[in-house]
């Protein structure tokens, strides 16, 4: 692993990331930018190279697929980051489970079902 700080590639090298009319990233919850810069560490302190990360979030948005408009970005961005921490073993799934549920809560993010779990109504029906 490499400790040198890694130049982040340009943000048309990042697989569909929001942007505005200045190419400038959007974020639309200050967790979406927690995750983008959790991510950008990683990367930045060797643990991963950049074409790691675009290939694994790549995947989780082909298997998004058209449905996909686009306003999920930083949940497939961070299903992605999941997956890639587990596989370099830089965290077990459990942790990062905790942590993901933390950050979104405390940052107003969703918080989604683990799979085969169900979504909980975030209102009573009724009385």
């Amino acid at each position: 692993m490499s400790t040198t700080n890694q130049a982040v590639p340009p943000v048309a090298e990042i697989p569909r990331i929001p942007t505005d009319a200045n190419q400038d990233i959007v974020f639309n919850f200050p967790w979406e930018a927690k995750a983008f810069a959790l991510v950008v560490h990683l990367f930045q302190a060797g643990h991963y190279t950049w074409a790691e990360w675009t290939e694994a979030l790549s995947a989780e948005i082909k298997a998004a697929g058209a449905e996909d408009d686009g306003s999920k970005y930083y949940l497939l961005w961070l299903a992605a980051a999941e997956k890639l921490v587990a596989r370099k073993a830089l965290a077990g799934a459990g942790e990062l489970r905790g942590r993901k549920v933390a950050l979104e809560m405390a940052q107003g993010g969703p918080v989604e079902p683990e799979p085969g779990e169900k979504k909980k109504d975030k209102k009573k029906h009724g009385h």
